[in-house]
């Protein structure tokens, strides 16, 4: 006679293969690899180097002496304290180690809506993996410009056709009455 093994025992002969995560979380692996774990030349992190990393980031940023350092290791280790999700993926990284990558740090922003570089900050923090929000309240956004109804788009350059020396890094606008002229890289 053969039997089925029960839920329990397939959970837990899994949970053998991937001892990264409990039984109890069956979407761990899924969600920790296609989220927070980097390619590697051989494959992808896994959750140990993982927590090395972030955790060499921890110990620069906040200059954290050994015994702070293990115990956020045994707590992460544990899984009953983590960092940031952003944290986990960008932590320890060259990237992050950048000054002007440091708001890539952050889950989320607020920003002021009260000028058109407010919309490109948001843009570009977005575009760092950080979720961006807006705060509208009437006394921010009483101070936008005027929006001009009609657009006529006068020329569009072809993509690349700027000198790499040439290019910006940030998005720039210029007002000549009702005229703006938006220049991108």
């Amino acid at each position: 006679m053969t039997l089925t093994p029960n839920r329990v025992e397939v959970a837990a002969s899994d949970s053998a293969r991937f001892s990264d995560f409990p039984a109890t979380a069956p979407a761990a692996n899924p969600v920790f690899y296609r989220t927070y774990s980097r390619k590697t030349p051989d494959g992808r992190e896994s959750w140990s180097q993982v927590g090395d990393r972030n955790l060499g980031g921890l110990r620069q940023l906040g200059n954290l002496n050994d015994e702070e350092v293990a115990l956020l290791a045994r707590m992460q280790s544990e899984k009953k304290a983590l960092p940031s999700g952003r944290w986990l993926w960008i932590g320890g990284t060259g990237w992050i180690e950048q000054s002007v990558n440091f708001s890539g740090a952050y889950n989320c922003t607020s920003t002021n809506l009260v000028d058109w570089r407010a919309f490109g900050l948001m843009m570009d923090l977005a575009m760092m993996g950080c979720g961006t929000g807006a705060i509208i309240e009437p006394h921010l956004i009483e101070r936008l410009p005027i929006v001009r109804n009609t657009l006529d788009v006068v020329s569009v350059s072809d993509i690349g056709i700027t000198a790499a020396e040439a290019r910006q890094d940030d998005c720039t606008h210029t007002i000549d009455g009702n005229r703006v002229r938006i220049k991108l890289g």
